[in-house]
């Protein structure tokens, strides 16, 4: 068994590294369960606003209104952080 080289393993620890790594492995899993099409469920993955942050977004039609999940993973100085924001919207139809 070799050794763990923990010196070179700290060096190549970043959060840049780590955040890439994340971006990664959204896209494959958001790729991953739009392929499931589960229940009218739609998932999008975007990067395009700014490139300190990646948002996956998840929509539904809830019999007349939509709802809106999003999660926004945000890369700063020495830490990302984790935003979680939901709306609700009318998609016009009267009761």
């Amino acid at each position: 068994m070799t050794p763990f080289d923990w010196v070179t393993a700290r060096s190549e620890c970043s959060v840049l590294r780590f955040f890439d790594l994340l971006r990664e492995r959204v896209d494959a899993d958001v790729k991953k369960v739009s392929g499931l099409n589960k229940r009218g469920l739609i998932f999008r993955f975007n990067t395009d606003t700014d490139p300190s942050k990646l948002i996956v977004s998840r929509e539904r039609d809830c019999g007349g209104f939509k709802e809106h999940l999003a999660i926004v993973f945000e890369r700063q100085a020495g830490s990302i952080s984790v935003h979680k924001r939901w709306k609700t919207s009318s998609s016009g139809r009267q009761f």
